[in-house]
């Protein structure tokens, strides 16, 4: 219970810290957050309904909101009508990539994969592009009567940062998470393993938690470094998880990031570790309970772990997996560490 009591104090502790500096920020130089109001969206999703110029009476168009609607109760076929070269770019996550240019070399394929009685969206390269429109009237002529047309097409989902992917490569901005921290925790896991064979009673021994409280520590530190000096940006992700409303963004956007810098600046220090280890555990379960959820929706967005920056993409799976390897060394700290200095305080 005494750890717990602590945790709380910690994270309490940390939040009114990133609440003070915020106010100070927005004192000296207005760079901080707003926390008592709502976060702006300004990118909401369109309700208006693009024109074709060679529109006709009989072609059924679909806004952005309505699009996205069918897709996320899976009820719509996604037809990409580009060239392949531009669908490997980007593509709405699941679409069917059949060239309106390519129709007899790509029918016999695509056509098992239709239903008549099902939603077929067709789109394109967006307001210069009516190869969509031209789709979804042939579509239409061969007995496909429920096809529609997102004129507004991949541009307009893409900028509204909906479910999307490539196939190839992201040419994006990679951040540590992305390569470091996966092979460090891989290899560090595996020699605990290897240990733990080899030596019985080695997971607990004083040098090897140090290493793990270093090892943990420094990845939450580094992890808040960014956030830390851009909580606008931070903001902006969190709201791209979509899993909170705009009054419960910037909150979180504030005080994360510091209490990420205090749990692990204290299991490091070896002030109070199994408390500080705790409340790092439990942001690491909450983290990967964000992270699969975004993952099973199909968002592709940047996870926040390491990295604000603007272009960066994640692999939430891998993401997760990293999360889950973080866990497991603060479940090696928590159940293993033994305080030396109880009497002062450390423990």
């Amino acid at each position: 219970m005494k750890n717990i009591r602590d945790a709380i104090i910690i994270v309490l502790l940390a939040s009114v810290l990133g609440i003070a500096i915020n106010l100070v920020r927005n004192a000296i130089s207005g760079g901080g957050l707003a926390w008592n109001t709502a976060w702006t969206d300004n990118r909401k999703i369109s309700a208006a309904i693009d024109i074709p110029p060679s529109y006709q009476p009989g072609d059924s168009l679909l806004s952005l909101n309505d699009a996205y609607n069918l897709y996320t109760k899976n009820e719509a076929i996604f037809i990409d009508a580009r060239e392949p070269v531009d669908y490997d770019d980007g593509h709405i996550k699941g679409a069917i990539n059949f060239p309106f240019e390519h129709w007899d070399d790509y029918w016999a394929k695509i056509k098992p994969t239709l239903n008549p009685d099902k939603e077929i969206i067709a789109y394109c390269g967006g307001l210069d592009c009516e190869l969509s429109l031209f789709m979804a009237r042939q579509l239409k002529e061969l007995g496909y009567p429920k096809s529609y047309i997102f004129f507004g097409g991949w541009p307009k989902w893409k900028e509204a940062d909906m479910p999307s992917e490539t196939s190839q490569p992201e040419k994006n901005v990679t951040d540590i998470s992305g390569t470091v921290v996966p092979i460090v925790l891989a290899a560090y896991i595996l020699i605990m393993i290897v240990m733990a064979i080899v030596r019985k009673g080695s997971l607990s021994d004083s040098k090897l938690i140090f290493i793990s409280r270093l090892i943990l520590g420094g990845l939450f530190i580094y992890a808040s470094y960014d956030k830390i000096f851009n909580p606008l940006s931070f903001a902006g992700i969190i709201h791209n998880y979509r899993l909170v409303g705009p009054n419960l963004i910037n909150i979180p956007a504030i005080i994360l990031p510091w209490i990420e810098f205090i749990a692990g600046a204290l299991l490091i220090v070896g002030y109070k570790p199994r408390s500080a280890d705790l409340v790092i555990g439990g942001m690491l379960i909450m983290y990967i309970f964000m992270l699969a959820i975004t993952a099973h929706r199909g968002i592709n967005i940047s996870c926040g772990c390491f990295s604000t920056a603007a272009g960066v993409k994640s692999n939430l799976i891998l993401r997760i997996i990293e999360d889950v390897g973080m866990l497991l060394v603060s479940l090696h700290i928590f159940i293993f560490y033994k305080a030396r200095w109880r009497s002062k305080g450390f423990e």
